[in-house]
Order: structure tokens, then C-alpha cells, then sequence
């Protein structure tokens, strides 16, 4: 940590995605130690950065990083039991939005892997949080998908993640076991096909 931290200070020739990866990883650390106070500076540092930069791919990885922020902040709460709860979630969406918009208009070539794990992650949270939004989770996880297909992803950490947010959307939202067991099975397959792991699946 503390090397990443100097790093960080002074990045030297590192690129600004190479920048937000490396806050990233500090924030990463703090949240996993329980610090969300120094994560959130780490966020905040990351953000200075890259003030002057214009490049909606970088902006839009920088957005995500602050939504990761707030959905460890909000701790599975996405049905709100409080007024501190619901005001994360409302700063979680509305980041999560930022990240989103500013990925449509990437011309990076990993943008369009980035915009479909955005919007995946839009879906997957609306499921949980708003699961009676039916047609727009719907939506948002054909537009998903329909990316994943595009650009080659299904055999992919992506790909599998798609299909089992797909298992959560068939759980909460439009309730279905056989679906939910159909989509796990093909998560599964997949998965061992991607990760060298079994222990990631």
C-alpha cells in the first residue's frame, strides 16, 4: 500500500487510466481494511488527477471508481432501511449514471466492454433495489448483452456475469426456477472455461 501511495504522488509517466487503476487498487485496500474514510480520499486524490482531463473514457472509469466507493459504503443495503442508506444509494445511481454517459462516448477500444459492465452493473442494483422495475432492468440487460454478443464476450468474466445478473432477474424481478437454475448451469460451464480458480465461480 504504502508503495502504491508514493506511486500515486507522483506517477511520473503513468497514463491517467493507469492513474485511476492505481487509486483503484488503494481505495481497493481501505475498503477492504474497513477505512472507508482514507478510501474516499483516495477517490477524492484520484479525482484531482485527472481534473483537467477531458477524455470521457477516463472520466467514466473515474465515475465507476466512485461508484465502487459508495456501493461498499451502502454494504448490500439496496433496500434502504434509513435515511443514510438511501441517500448512498441516490449517490451510488447517480455516479453510476455519470460512468455511463461518459462511456457511450468513448472511443477507447475496451469502451464498449466497459460501457456493457456499467450497464450490467445498473441492472443488477435496480434488481435488488427496485425489483418492480421490470421493463427497464429488461432493458438494460438486453442493451448488456447485446454488447457482449457484439464484441465476442460471452466466454469472459463479463460474459458470465451477465448471465448470472440474468439469475438474479429471475429471482427477484420476474421470478422463474427454472430460469434461475438454467442460467446458473450456463454461469457455471462458463466459468470454468474462464477462471483458472474453481474457488472464483
Amino acid at each position: 500500500l504504502s508503495n502504491a501511495r508514493k506511486l500515486a504522488q507522483d506517477p511520473g509517466n503513468l497514463n491517467s487510466s493507469a492513474v485511476i487503476r492505481l487509486y483503484d487498487l488503494i481505495s481497493e485496500i481501505y475498503e477492504e481494511q474497513g477505512d472507508l474514510k482514507n478510501a474516499y480520499a483516495a477517490v477524492m486524490q484520484a479525482k484531482e488527477k485527472i481534473k483537467n482531463c477531458r477524455d470521457h473514457h477516463i472520466r467514466g472509469q473515474y465515475a465507476y471508481l466512485l461508484t465502487g466507493y459508495y456501493d461498499v459504503k451502502l454494504d448490500g443495503g439496496y433496500d434502504p432501511a434509513n435515511p443514510e442508506e438511501a441517500k448512498t444509494l441516490s449517490l451510488l445511481m447517480r455516479s453510476l449514471d455519470q460512468a455511463i454517459r461518459h462511456m457511450k462516448k468513448s472511443c477507447h477500444p475496451d469502451g464498449k466492454r466497459l460501457l456493457a459492465e456499467y450497464i450490467r452493473c445498473k441492472a443488477n442494483i435496480l434488481i435488488r433495489s427496485k425489483p418492480q422495475k421490470k421493463a427497464k432492468i429488461e432493458r438494460l440487460l438486453g442493451r448488456a448483452e447485446n454488447i457482449v454478443k457484439a464484441e465476442r464476450l460471452e466466454h469472459t468474466e463479463l460474459g458470465n456475469a451477465c448471465v448470472l445478473t440474468r439469475a438474479w432477474f429471475y429471482t427477484y424481478t420476474e421470478p422463474d426456477v427454472e430460469m434461475v437454475i438454467t442460467c446458473i448451469q450456463r454461469a457455471y460451464e462458463t466459468g470454468i472455461k474462464i477462471f483458472e480458480n474453481e474457488l472464483d465461480l
